[in-house]
């Protein structure tokens, strides 16, 4: 999380928005330390373009027993290490909350859009918490800005993690051979 905020913090001085760390110890989670890196640079960068010059971004790291929105429900018994981002900008209107994890969607769409980029940061990020055994949600309103919040295995979790994946790979084995059965 520090090399994410201090790669970005020219950018947020630039536009006078601040970035508070709210990150009181370590964040220690089950996963590839680059690609979480990655999804965080994400997270920040589109939080500082959404947010307008003088605003705040949040960065906040704790631990939790279970999943608040968008969740897999099968994994919600064990602990996760968490990373939120919450910006000041517009925020997002609730019809397209789960449409902007979508490849080349953006939050406002048209031709007209204040915002660059294509359109697949939010897709390919979702995309790597998921291959790590976590999550990418997110929660907002309209003009309350937004909160996107990384989901990835605590270590403690690594047991119960490692059986749901093989319990998975396993009914996928069998769907594909055309066997079923039951646990």
């Amino acid at each position: 999380v520090n090399g994410a905020v201090s790669m970005l913090q020219g950018r947020a001085s630039a536009r006078n928005i601040r970035i508070a760390l709210e990150c009181p110890i370590e964040s220690v989670f089950l996963g590839d330390a680059q690609r979480t890196k990655q999804v965080i640079l994400n997270l920040l960068s589109n939080a500082l373009k959404f947010t307008p010059a003088g605003g705040r971004v949040a960065i906040a790291c704790d631990r939790r027993k279970s999943r608040s929105v968008d969740a897999h429900e099968a994994a919600d018994q064990h602990e996760w290490t968490c990373v939120t981002v919450r910006d000041s900008g517009p925020g997002i209107e609730q019809d397209q909350l789960e449409q902007i994890f979508e490849p080349f969607v953006q939050g406002q769409a048209g031709y007209t859009r204040p915002h660059g980029g294509a359109g697949l940061g939010l897709a390919i990020s979702r995309s790597l918490a998921r291959m790590m055994g976590g999550d990418l949600c997110v929660e907002s309103e309209p003009g309350s800005g937004a909160s996107f919040t990384v989901w990835l295995p605590h270590p403690s979790s690594a047991l119960v993690l490692a059986a749901a994946v093989a319990a998975a790979s396993e009914l996928e084995i069998s769907a594909g051979n055309r066997r079923h059965s039951s646990l």
